[in-house]
C-alpha cells in the first residue's frame, strides 16, 4: 500500500471539507520518515484557524471512512494556529519531532 499517496488523499479530502480554515497539515512519523511497516499508522497535524474541538470530531468521520476503504488508521491531531505557534515558541518537543520530520501536504 501506497501510505504517502494515502495521506496525500486524506490532506485533499481536509482541505475540500474545511477549506480556508485549514492553514497547514504536516505528515510526521513513520510514513514521513520512510521507515514504516504494514501495520503503520498514519500520522498526521492539522493546524487550523478555527476551534479545533469542533474540527477535531468532524475529521473523525474521514479518518472512519479511510480505515474502512483503505484498512489503515489515520491518526490526526488537530491544532488551532495559535497553538501550533506557541508550541514553536516554547519549542516543545512535539514541535521539534515537526520541524525534524514534518512533510508539509499544503497549505
Amino acid at each position: 500500500m501506497d501510505y504517502h499517496g494515502v495521506a496525500e488523499k486524506f490532506a485533499e479530502d481536509v482541505k475540500k471539507s474545511f477549506g480556508n480554515l485549514v492553514r497547514d497539515i504536516i505528515l510526521f512519523g513513520s510514513v514521513a520518515r520512510g521507515d514504516y511497516g504494514s501495520d503503520s499508522d498514519i500520522d498526521v497535524l492539522v493546524v487550523v484557524d478555527a476551534d479545533p474541538w469542533e474540527i477535531q470530531k468532524r475529521i473523525s468521520d474521514l479518518v472512519v471512512g479511510y480505515l474502512l476503504k483503505y484498512g489503515v488508521y489515520v491518526s490526526a491531531k488537530v491544532v488551532s494556529l495559535s497553538e501550533f505557534e506557541l508550541m514553536k515558541d516554547i519549542n516543545t518537543a512535539f514541535y521539534t519531532n515537526i520541524r525534524r520530520e514534518g512533510v508539509s501536504l499544503g497549505q
